[in-house]
């Protein structure tokens, strides 16, 4: 108890003489560097009771999330680059044909990723309720040799 009358009696000197000591160099051009004197005084004496009788904090062990193996294997990782290419052109195909007004329905991209990077786009099948319009489409985005079917008549 006595510990603590102490730390209360502390602080409020040391507030009493921060505040005298602010009011005499607030105009100077050290008055932010002694500010940050006064701060760090003060954390020190608002700490100190804590630090002499010891803060126990005890952390999680973090052990088991730092020592996993997050490896994949090429194949894995080829596969998912192109699951997630062929995801990406069916979107923006599909905002597209939609954009032009035709109702679209599916659209799936089969794509082969070349060794230098390169994608090739083999076949997109479509399902449209005006299949003329979205292989016009698809043809003016992807090129006018790309193989469009139509999804309705497989």
């Amino acid at each position: 108890m006595e510990e603590l009358k102490s730390t209360i009696r502390n602080i409020c000197i040391l507030s009493v003489g921060i505040c005298v000591l602010k009011y005499l160099i607030s105009g100077t051009k050290l008055a932010k560097q002694m500010e940050l004197i006064f701060r760090i005084v003060c954390v020190i004496v608002i700490a100190e009771p804590l630090l002499k009788h010891g803060l126990h904090i005890e952390l999680p062990d973090f052990s088991e999330y730092l020592d996993r193996n997050y490896t994949i294997t090429e194949t894995e990782y080829n596969e998912e680059l192109k699951k997630q290419s062929a995801e990406n052109i069916e979107q923006v195909l599909e905002q597209q044909i939609t954009a032009s007004g035709v109702k679209c329905e599916e659209i799936d991209v089969n794509i082969n990723i070349m060794s230098d990077n390169s994608i090739l786009i083999n076949k997109v099948t479509v399902r449209a309720d005006d299949f003329a319009r979205a292989e016009e489409i698809i043809k003016n985005s992807l090129g006018a040799d790309t193989e469009v079917e139509n999804g309705y008549y497989q």
